[in-house]
């Protein structure tokens, strides 16, 4: 079984979807530290590594795997998954798991 996702882990595939860009940034000792940088003039915003784990586990995100900054989009997977989202007329409490 699947859990629903977080309204954290859907707020995060929103503001993607919105243009705004999800990297991680590598350093040479070995830290990785996640963050959502904002298209206006808004400080980036430091993501949970583990709200990120579950959504590329779930394919509703993939990496460019680019050393030192990788970029993180949405997949088809991803897309569908917010496009169904939207649409429903249930609302998000009762949308299956993705």
């Amino acid at each position: 079984m699947r859990w629903p996702l977080t309204p954290t882990q859907k707020q995060l595939l929103q503001d993607v979807a919105a243009g705004h860009v999800l990297k991680d940034h590598r350093y040479l000792d070995g830290r990785k530290l996640f963050r959502l940088h904002y298209l206006d003039d808004r400080s980036p915003r430091a993501i949970n590594r583990l709200t990120l784990f579950i959504l590329l586990q779930r394919g509703l995100l993939a990496s460019n795997k680019k050393f030192p900054a990788a970029t993180y989009l949405l997949t088809d997977k991803g897309r569908r998954y917010l496009t169904d989202y939207k649409t429903t007329a249930h609302g998000p409490h009762n949308y299956p798991n993705p």
